[in-house]
């Protein structure tokens, strides 16, 4: 019985590309100009968006979060929090922590001694005294 070998002709950047292509044209779809790779360097200027999505606000993101406490979602908006002031998109507990930690000093609210372990509420870890508690639960 004859073997059958599968060899990928493409690297992944070309493959992924044909892929794309394929899809978006049975969607009915037309792509005008070039796909670019990740590592190569482009001029912001000259690039143009085609598609923008107006998400929800913050709140009514946060509000089914918090009632069905969900901890996954939780912890994924916690790591999410430094991603909007940096160009760094890599996730992390401690540039999360500073996050924090950097938008109640903005506010004049003292979390100094403050620990957050993980963002999801599950940590035995996480504390902070109830001076700065009350002083959040003031502002907000």
């Amino acid at each position: 019985k004859p073997q059958k070998i599968y060899v990928a002709a493409l690297n992944n950047f070309e493959n992924n590309v044909v892929f794309f292509n394929s899809i978006w044209h049975q969607l009915g779809g037309k792509i005008f100009g070039k796909f670019i790779e990740e590592n190569q360097k482009i001029s912001l200027e000259n690039l143009h968006y085609f598609f923008t999505y107006n998400s929800k606000s913050l709140g009514e993101t946060i509000k089914p979060i918090n009632k069905f406490s969900n901890n996954v979602m939780t912890r994924l908006l916690y790591l999410s929090l430094p991603l909007k002031n940096s160009n760094n998109n890599t996730f992390s507990l401690e540039k999360s922590n500073k996050t924090i930690k950097e938008i109640l000093a903005k506010h004049n609210i003292s979390f100094d001694n403050a620990i957050f372990d993980n963002g999801a509420g599950l940590s035995r870890k996480t504390k902070f005294s109830l001076y700065s508690l009350n002083a959040l639960l003031i502002h907000a």
